[in-house]
């Protein structure tokens, strides 16, 4: 190259009609050979090539452009892509219907435009969608993608890769086994949707984790598995054979199709059968279990969990120790072991009853002993200034030499005044 001078940033602009290298107050540096510019696929560009720290390559041409080490691409116009090459090598996709791969470990690509795509396609690799109607999709064991604006959209679409839900109205997709969406927001969505019976065998299918307040994660497909592992969030398991567990205090699990499966596995959890054939599980002590439609089935296992028949043929069991099956609706059945208990609606209305009177007792003595000693208090104190007045005037009378058979007469026939 014609220009020597090692300054820290320069810009490459790829224009349709020049390339050139400019300074980053765009001034022109020098011009670069159409050639260069089309044959970076077999030499990537790179920023030692051009005599500087970092280079800025725009891409303001349908072109793609492959970048290397300390390369930044954008791809600024329709159909452009920018090609990350490199471990320290960036991809940005800057306006719709442009792409950018990050294709090295460490490298990464970004979506920032609606309709803009990220890919990830090394191990290490990241994908990032940044705007409202992007796509980020890592497509290598071990990448990940990550959707970063409300609107968004992360896919993990290769066996050992991840995908991110990072704000509000976000969705990240485990779409192939073996693959792990996350709803990291408040509000986002997770997705499991991979089917297939191999999946199934092998117990390998795609996972769905909702990890924040009021997200959800969502098993779509046979085998898939929804998590939902912190308070306030919900896992769904809306396909045959898929499974979603509640794994934090306050979580909730749903089943909502025929052989999906709901399972509450800590304390304070729910799980719900929703569908018919459906079944919920209270897996852990204090959990609770509830079949709520028709031929759906509830599990108490654990010690002091509770299940719920509520809809018309739907079953609760009993099985853990102390653990209690109710039969909330007519039609619906309860069942249990020798160490557990079966209660129809009648006497579980009736302690429903038993525990709210138990409340109101308990909260009217309490009204009663705070109000005995608001009523008490004004006799003690009275008794207290009395006592007080006494030992301070036989205090005086002592100090004073004044001690005499008037002070127990007078103290007690007049009211302790002392003459």
């Amino acid at each position: 190259m014609d220009n020597q001078n090692t300054t820290e940033t320069k810009i490459l602009r790829i224009t349709p009609s020049v390339a050139q290298l400019e300074d980053m107050e765009g001034n022109i540096l020098q011009k670069v050979e159409r050639s260069r510019i089309l044959d970076t696929k077999r030499s990537p560009l790179s920023a030692e090539e051009f005599h500087c720290e970092r280079l800025l390559v725009y891409i303001e041409n349908p072109l793609t452009i492959w970048g290397g080490k300390a390369t930044e691409l954008y791809a600024k116009v329709e159909r452009s892509i920018a090609i990350a090459v490199a471990k320290d090598s960036k991809a940005y996709a800057r306006v719709k219907d442009s792409k950018a791969y990050a294709v090295a470990k460490d490298s990464k690509a970004y979506a920032e435009a609606e309709g803009a795509e990220a890919y990830a396609e090394a191990e290490g690799a990241e994908a990032y969608a940044k705007a409202k109607g992007s796509r980020a999709y890592a497509k290598a064991k071990g990448s990940r993608a990550y959707a970063k604006a409300k609107g968004s959209r992360a896919y993990a679409e290769a066996k050992g890769s991840r995908a991110y839900a990072k704000a509000e109205g976000s969705g990240a997709y485990a779409e192939v086994n073996g693959s792990s969406a996350y709803a990291l927001a408040k509000g986002s969505d997770a997705y499991a949707t991979e089917d297939g019976f191999r999946a199934y065998i092998s117990g390998d299918g795609p996972k769905a984790y909702a990890q924040a307040e009021s997200s959800c994660a969502w098993a779509t497909y046979w085998a898939a598995k929804a998590y939902a592992t912190a308070e306030g969030a919900r896992a769904y398991a809306r396909a045959r054979g898929s499974k979603a567990y509640a794994t934090a205090e306050g979580a909730q699990a749903y089943a909502g199709a025929y052989r999906a499966i709901a399972d509450a596995k800590a304390k304070d959890s729910k799980a719900y059968a929703e569908a018919e054939g459906a079944e919920a599980y209270a897996t852990a002590s204090g959990a609770q279990a509830y079949a709520v439609f028709n031929w759906a089935i509830a599990y108490a296992e654990a010690k002091g969990s509770r299940a719920y028949a509520e809809a018309s043929h739907a079953v609760a069991y009993a099985t853990g120790k102390d653990s209690v099956a109710y039969a909330i609706v007519d039609g619906a059945q309860a069942y249990a072991l020798d160490c557990a208990k079966a209660l129809d609606s009648e006497v579980y209305t009736k302690e429903k009853e038993a525990e709210v009177y138990t409340k109101e007792k308990e909260a009217e003595v309490y009204t009663k002993e705070k109000e005995s000693e608001a009523d008490a208090k004004p006799y003690t104190d009275a008794y207290s200034a009395v006592y007080d007045s006494f030992f301070a005037h036989l205090k005086r009378w002592l100090k004073n030499g004044h001690f005499t058979k008037q002070i127990i007469p007078g103290a007690i026939l007049g009211g302790f005044s002392f003459v």
